[in-house]
């Protein structure tokens, strides 16, 4: 049996700002990525019958930080309500986050696992690093927390390549990009889950499961939300088809594939940098619906929580 798990990144909004260089968003939009979006992927998952995995930032529900904190709260009880996990995506999601001392990782993501389970008495079991980078520290902490999974690496050359170039072609216009390049290792990892070795988690061992966003096989383009958004029809039925080859494909998607410029009131300046913004919202979610409706030919959805104990399972098996 082949399985498809789900995972959709709530970046708020100032996060696209920041890669981008520019200032910071009007107040009123800052909570426009989990306030609209959510409701739009919780309906679309509702009609295809699919669970996902909502990684959380834990500001987003911080009423001294976050003035839409109880919105928040409401957004995620709803997803909670219909079977949805949850997951940990850092408090602040500062791309720096992989280059702190390790005392900071661990009150960031601790701060944030604290307030999702105060507000919604929900536990977390999963992880993602903002910016795509597991590190050695961070892995060794979420393994003292006892979480069972990450899902951060993303195992595509073709990506940060280009990701590179954009964050060069920003620095000579003069406007300072808040991402950050990776750890190369982790470029390495392939896409099939398996359990790290904390101290070096691109490679095998017996800690916690790694779960990386899945890409094409050869070429290595990653089938995310952005990709399935943009491409054309054709280009995105060879990606999946190639993606739908694998026996687990972790499908990745962000809160603001579901964003649409013109009906959310997103500033010229952001839509001008962000070119899956410029797409209306009917075509991108029509795209993302096709794709998960291809898929439920192929794969059968879980979150990626059943995924990581499947992978502890198979491997607790062929150790015996």
């Amino acid at each position: 049996m082949k399985y498809c798990a789900v995972s959709i990144d709530v970046d708020p909004i100032d996060c696209y700002f920041g890669i981008h260089g520019l200032e910071s968003p009007p107040t009123d939009l800052r909570s426009v990525v989990i306030d609209r979006a959510i409701p739009r992927f919780l309906k679309l998952l509702a009609e295809l019958h699919i669970p996902a995995t909502f990684f959380i930032v834990g500001r987003d529900l911080d009423e001294k930080i976050t003035e839409s904190a109880n919105l928040a709260e409401k957004r995620l009880k709803s997803a909670l309500e219909l079977n949805h996990e949850l997951a940990n995506h850092s408090f602040w999601h500062r791309y720096v986050f992989s280059d702190q001392p390790i005392d900071m990782l661990k009150e960031d993501i601790v701060s944030a696992h604290a307030i999702v389970e105060e507000k919604l008495n929900y536990q977390m079991q999963g992880f993602r690093c903002p910016g795509y980078d597991l590190s050695p520290n961070v892995a060794q902490v979420l393994t003292e927390l006892g979480y069972a999974y990450d899902s951060s690496y993303l195992p595509s050359p073709p990506y940060f390549a280009a990701k590179q170039l954009a964050m060069t072609a920003s620095q000579i216009r003069g406007r300072k990009s808040s991402a950050r390049m990776t750890d190369p290792r982790g470029l390495t990892v392939g896409c099939t889950p398996y359990r790290i070795n904390p101290e070096k988690p691109w490679k095998k061992g017996g800690g916690i499961v790694e779960i990386p966003i899945s890409t094409t096989r050869i070429s290595m383009i990653p089938v995310i939300g952005t990709f399935v958004a943009m491409a054309s029809p054709a280009v995105c039925q060879v990606a999946l088809a190639s993606v739908a080859k694998r026996n687990f494909f972790n499908f990745e998607l962000h809160g603001i594939d579901l964003i649409d410029a013109e009906k959310d009131g997103i500033p010229g300046g952001l839509v001008a940098k962000q070119p899956d913004l410029r797409i209306p919202l009917k075509v991108k979610r029509e795209r993302i619906r096709n794709a998960l409706t291809k898929l439920q030919t192929s794969h059968t959805f879980e979150t990626l929580s059943a995924t990581a104990g499947r992978t502890q399972l198979a491997t607790r098996t062929s150790i015996s």
